[in-house]
């Protein structure tokens, strides 16, 4: 009786392992910047300044030091703003993601080269940007399909598609941007959302938050997978009424 009880408490804790909480993560890049100052990126410029725009950013993989190299899946991105808070709707606006050989301040004109093998489209329709001007990070993202990163295998690239810009403000809106040489992330840009390739490119670099969950290492996932099995076996033998135990 005792062995049977042990096992299938045994059956159980792994039955409740990683399916019972899944490990959240929120990564900010680039890191304590030290000079800062109000940006468009790729979705507040009007369209007296361009009709479109093709944004690329970069961000070094040492700012992801939580997970140790762990696998992550993204599913939010998030951009500091100026005290003033913002409000735009955008028509049009495509985002990927990938792990890119690309460095900071060493992003390459032409836009192919910088984007990695695994691109992947995590965004793609018209997109809502509102923020209080009281909170940090609040001009959020939420990825429709995850992104799956692996710190160990490269930088991550963020590539924006804006399709339409916005119409002229009075006040322009700005996210922020960290204006430091030699930190972990820079950009390139076209005011032309078909161009293949950068009219500018520079250090300036978005203040960014990444959301998402830490993937568990495959001997979790392994041992998750054989608990599950050992507990269907023991039902499906229970039901045939086999006496596992004596």
């Amino acid at each position: 009786m005792r062995t049977r009880s042990a096992i299938l408490i045994c059956a159980v804790v792994l039955l409740a392992g990683p399916g019972s909480a899944q490990t959240t993560f929120g990564i900010f890049s680039p890191l304590n910047p030290q000079n800062i100052s109000g940006y468009q990126g790729p979705f507040l410029w009007d369209n007296t300044q361009a009709p479109s725009v093709r944004y690329q950013q970069v961000y070094r993989n040492s700012d992801f030091p939580r997970m140790g190299g762990t696998p992550v899946l993204i599913n939010e991105v998030s951009f500091d703003t100026s005290a003033a808070a913002i409000n735009v709707s955008l028509a049009n606006v495509q985002v990927d993601l990938s792990t890119t050989s690309a460095q900071p301040d060493g992003l390459s004109t032409t836009f192919s080269q910088n984007v990695g093998r695994d691109d992947s489209i995590v965004f793609s329709g018209p997109l809502h940007l509102q923020t209080s001007g009281f909170g940090a990070y609040e001009a959020h993202i939420f990825l429709q399909h995850p992104f799956y990163y692996d710190p160990s295998m490269g930088n991550i690239l963020l590539d924006v598609r804006n399709y339409q810009t916005i119409a002229p403000r009075l006040f322009p809106f700005l996210f922020l941007s960290s204006d430091d040489i030699g930190d972990t992330s820079s950009h390139a840009i076209s005011l032309d959302v078909n161009a293949t390739t950068a009219q500018f490119s520079g250090t300036a670099a978005l203040l960014t938050r990444f959301d998402g969950v830490i993937v568990p290492e495959p001997s979790t996932l392994l041992l998750f997978a054989a608990g599950i099995s050992f507990w269907f076996v023991i039902q499906a033998l229970r039901k045939k009424g086999m006496r596992l135990w004596r």
